[in-house]
Order: C-alpha cells, then sequence, then structure tokens
C-alpha cells in the first residue's frame, strides 16, 4: 500500500537549503539520486527531526520512508505518556487562564 501511495523513484531535485545546520548538510549529501526505499536507518535515525528542513518535492519523495520507520518503532508508551504530557499542559494553561482572567 505504501508503495502504491508513494512510488519510489529515484530523486534527482533540491533536498534542502539549509546550509548552516549539520542536518540539513546531512540530508543533502545523503538523498540525492536515492529512492526513498532505499534509505539506510542511519540516514533516517539522524534526519529524524529533520523532515521540516526538506523542500516540498524532496518531502513528497522521502515522507514514505520517515512514516515506514515510524510504524517499525512504534511505541505504544511513548505515545501515551506524550498524551498524558499533552493534556497535562493543557490543563495546567487552563488553570493558569482561570486565575488570570478578571471579573466581568
Amino acid at each position: 500500500m505504501l508503495t502504491a501511495a508513494f512510488p519510489p523513484q529515484p530523486f534527482h531535485g533540491l533536498v534542502s537549503t539549509h546550509d548552516e545546520c549539520d542536518d540539513g548538510i546531512h540530508l543533502r549529501k545523503e538523498l540525492p539520486g536515492k529512492r526513498w526505499d532505499e534509505l539506510s536507518h542511519d540516514v533516517l535515525f539522524h534526519g529524524s527531526i529533520a523532515l521540516a528542513l526538506l523542500e516540498p518535492d524532496a518531502l513528497v519523495a522521502f515522507l514514505a520512508a520517515w512514516l515506514l520507520r515510524s510504524i517499525e518503532t512504534f511505541d505504544r508508551r511513548s505515545i501515551v505518556l506524550s498524551s498524558r504530557s499533552i493534556f497535562s499542559a493543557q490543563e495546567m494553561n487552563m488553570t493558569v487562564g482561570m486565575r488570570n482572567e478578571s471579573p466581568r
């Protein structure tokens, strides 16, 4: 199914314009000419926070690799912890917001 939605084809476009950070430089070295299904674990792990650094065409070309890695490394406990953290942060913001509201 993933290959039907994201056909693996060599990418020859602009990967990233970020010259000032290691992740952008690493992606520009590793991704040109590769297909998303050829990316090594090292490339995905090194660039796991670098999706935002990809140019739009590169994001479309390589997104499937990061999606597949996310499925393969899925940890239900981290989702639960993240959900609890988000809920706690929202609850705290609501409480602080209520205290800061002035009576009308």
